[in-house]
């Protein structure tokens, strides 16, 4: 099964075919692991802001097969906020469509001279973006789609024409691209949306053994507990486990009890929230879920980001705000983690009388609402937010020690002080501050998920071994096209079954070592690109060497003086972090 790609010059208009070496499948396999590789091959001097920075879109080899949990999509670039790597993924059908349409990957560069549609149903073409400028994203995927369920759309809100640095387009109107970095690279190119259409099933290499392992997987998925969990709150599953920990904190991480906590709680969310039963074609769980208002108006269900994020990190204590916030974001095309990191550290500024008006105070849910407004359209002091909390650090004097932010890319709200896996990601990732890279929540679960292996040593090795293996086995998944939050957040997938599902439709045998080493290279490839263009492995001053003062964590810190070395050495790289030539060469990623 060999890799296609469109190269798509927005200059020019013009599009042409390629066909990447034969060993980029075997090493690399696609989606994630492609978008890495043409990344790193980029000139080191090359700016984010470049019309020559690249924008891609990719799947894997199982999307669009007959393989359950496949069909997500990777966009990936130089993201503006961090200078580095910036990959976002979201669920739903898209992936799917773009292998089905004939491609595994656009690489799109130059800038278009207006806002434009890139459409390929079945053939490829661009045209004027006129009829849906300004719309939202849901509005404008309704117009584009027009009913037709073959059709679908990744689709630019009204945040990103406004040039919001933390801009996230949105596929179907349901799913966000996470997190935020490739919005901002849309923008500047101009493309208001991307539209694929879906065809038949493609055939695998050998359809009984596919079928085989589905099924096997598919009736595991009926009967395991955590997956019913997941089916049942989505993300937000952890969050009383992760209260539990001490890991919600409230007002930007300065109180380690949030008294707003039952509002947001798994009994709260059972209450309100309602089991649609859908989900993405080939997924074997029905992961959508909907949120009902007082009045009685349905939206998707909150996620643990929103929940935590415009919840307890701003101190609002109430559910139906949080998720009506969501669900602003997701319209107006708006990150969730970054919007709230910037909320909350401009009331905190506020607090510390940096910052006057207009006022922004915790806990008052109608004015976070018509913030986040004023956001999308840079409005007011929607301008000063519009930034993200990276830039805005520099605006407010003395802030940069609370200003939840690693290399200017926003700080989840799970506070790692007390998760030590966590905090040594969000450390290490390539995309710094974000847990989506591995996503390693394992340790806020009272046993290890059976699909973790165990782990043997000190304390600290264990810690480095377990997020080494969820590093490898994200990027495993992502590069295979399997449905990130089936394989991680619910643990329902064993690598095993991973490796037999994409041997049964690439015809190649691929085993478990195949899959972990695709996952090492992938890992490396972005660490060198990190290394190369200054990320530094750290967490902000607060969550790194201010403990709280109570709640279940207080006076804990997470041992990064102790992980980091470990965790270098675990992976074979220089005492700074930086893989050696001698490594990359084991890992086939010298290039000629």
């Amino acid at each position: 099964m060999a890799l296609r790609g469109l190269r798509i010059d927005l200059q020019s208009g013009q599009a042409r075919e390629l066909t990447p070496p034969a060993a980029w499948r075997r090493f690399l396999l696609g989606g994630r692991g492609w978008a890495a590789r043409l990344l790193a091959d980029l000139p080191r001097e090359l700016s984010p802001q470049s019309v020559d920075n690249l924008l891609i879109i990719a799947a894997g080899p199982l999307a669009g097969t007959p393989a359950v949990g496949a069909g997500g999509v990777w966009v990936s670039t130089l993201s503006p906020i961090t200078g580095v790597i910036g990959h976002s993924w979201a669920a739903g059908d898209f992936g799917s469509a773009l292998r089905q349409s004939g491609y595994d990957i656009l690489i799109i560069s130059g800038e278009s001279a207006d806002w434009c549609i890139l459409e390929l149903s079945p053939n490829f073409r661009i045209r004027s973006a006129a009829e849906i400028v300004g719309q939202e994203t849901v509005v404008a995927d309704q117009l584009l789609r027009q009913g037709n369920a073959t059709l679908h759309t990744l689709v630019l809100g009204p945040a990103g024409e406004a040039k919001v640095a933390y801009a996230a387009p949105v596929v179907d109107g349901s799913y966000m691209l996470e997190p935020a970095g490739a919005g901002a690279v849309m923008a500047q190119k101009r493309i208001k949306a991307v539209l694929v259409a879906e065809a038949a099933p493609l055939a695998v290499a050998d359809p009984a053994a596919l079928q085989r392992v589905d099924e096997l997987y598919t009736r595991r998925c009926a009967a395991d507990a955590l997956t019913s969990d997941f089916v049942r709150f989505g993300s937000a599953m952890y969050i009383n486990l992760a209260n539990d920990r001490g890991a919600v904190t409230a007002r930007n991480g300065q109180d380690g009890i949030f008294a707003g906590m039952l509002a947001l709680s798994r009994t709260t969310l059972a209450m309100r929230g309602r089991q649609t039963g859908t989900g993405c074609t080939n997924s074997p769980v029905p992961c959508h879920a909907t949120f009902t208002t007082r009045d009685g108006t349905s939206m998707g269900r909150p996620e643990l980001t929103a929940l935590l994020g415009f919840g307890a990190r701003c101190g609002i204590a109430d559910l139906e705000t949080v998720s009506s916030a969501g669900q602003l974001c997701l319209r107006l095309g708006l990150d969730i983690t970054a919007t709230a990191a910037a909320l909350a550290f401009l009331m905190e500024c506020q607090q510390r009388d940096l910052h006057v008006t207009p006022p922004l105070p915790w806990g008052d849910g109608p004015t976070l609402l018509d913030t986040i407004s004023k956001i999308a359209s840079r409005q007011g002091i929607g301008g000063v937010l519009s930034l993200g909390v990276g830039e805005m650090r520099h605006i407010f004097w003395g802030s940069i020690e609370w200003a939840p932010q690693v290399n200017n890319g926003a700080l989840v709200p799970l506070d790692p002080r007390p998760l030590p896996e966590l905090a040594l990601h969000l450390a290490t990732s390539s995309w710094l501050g974000d847990y989506r890279m591995a996503m390693p929540l394992a340790e806020l679960l009272p046993q290890l998920p059976a699909t973790v292996p165990v782990s043997t040593g000190s304390a600290i090795d264990q810690q480095v071994a377990r997020l080494i293996w969820h590093e490898r086995f994200a990027a495993a998944l992502d590069a295979a096209g399997f449905c990130r939050r089936l394989g991680l957040l619910a643990y329902t997938l064993y690598p095993q079954e991973l490796a037999e599902m994409v041997s049964a439709v690439t015809g190649e045998a691929y085993t478990v070592g195949d899959l972990a080493k695709i996952g090492e290279r992938i890992v490396t490839l972005e660490r060198l690109v990190l290394r190369q263009r200054g990320g530094q492995d750290a967490l902000p001053a607060r969550w790194r060497s201010t403990p709280l003062a109570d709640g279940p964590a207080a006076g804990v810190l997470p041992p990064l003086d102790m992980l980091l070395p470990a965790y270098y050495a675990a992976h074979g790289w220089e005492p700074d972090g930086t893989p050696p030539p001698a490594r990359l060469r084991a890992l086939h990623l010298m290039r000629p």
